[in-house]
């Protein structure tokens, strides 16, 4: 036998076994992008958070209005989607994917990213009055105004909360329930005018 062709029935036999073995090893290689996800509202308890959050606004999120501004959708929206994949209660972040939907003409597009929030960061009042406000905005009031509840629920010293629930029970056209729950947000110290009049 040459020294080549033993050569290549080694080789052979390496990948068979390799092939046949490697599974039983180690686990298979997985091409993903990795990427670590963390609670906006932690980068004050978390070094590694408060150090990652300065790097995601800087080139990232702070980004994305003067993309949305010359029109650079696609660029506007690979920020966020960076921003929100690794801090996905990001208060800015979400805002400004709702404003990317407002001018992309897609107002349902930010629901995803409101919802992974919630899912992984539950404890937060104010996403959950960002994404009742939204709600409410695109028409979707009912359940709107059961997530401004439940931000109330959790904070029930969030006035911007009730500002906000205010204009969703106006929407709904309950005029006595919006006065009643501005007048609480003005309790809690919000400088606003009763739009129910």
């Amino acid at each position: 036998m040459t020294n080549t062709r033993m050569i290549r029935y080694m080789m052979f036999f390496l990948v068979l076994l390799y092939i046949f073995v490697s599974p039983f090893l180690w686990p298979p290689l997985v091409f993903s992008q990795e990427y670590r996800i963390f609670d906006y509202f932690s980068t004050e308890t978390n070094p590694e958070a408060k150090a990652y959050i300065k790097s995601v606004d800087t080139y990232h999120t702070n980004k994305v209005m003067n993309w949305i501004h010359n029109k650079n959708y696609d660029a506007a929206l690979s920020d966020l989607q960076f921003a929100l994949k690794r801090f996905p209660n990001h208060p800015k972040a979400l805002m400004l994917i709702v404003t990317y939907a407002h001018f992309t003409n897609s107002p349902n597009m930010a629901m995803p990213y409101y919802e992974r929030a919630i899912k992984l960061f539950p404890q937060h009042a104010i996403t959950y009055a960002q994404y009742g406000t939204y709600l409410v905005d695109i028409g979707i009031v009912q359940i709107g105004i059961e997530r401004l509840k439940k931000a109330i629920e959790i904070n029930p010293k969030l006035s911007i909360a009730y500002k906000w629930l205010s204009e969703a029970y106006i929407k709904k056209g309950d005029i006595e329930l919006a006065r009643k729950t501005i007048e609480k947000a003005k309790e809690l110290g919000l400088n606003v005018q009763d739009s129910s009049k």
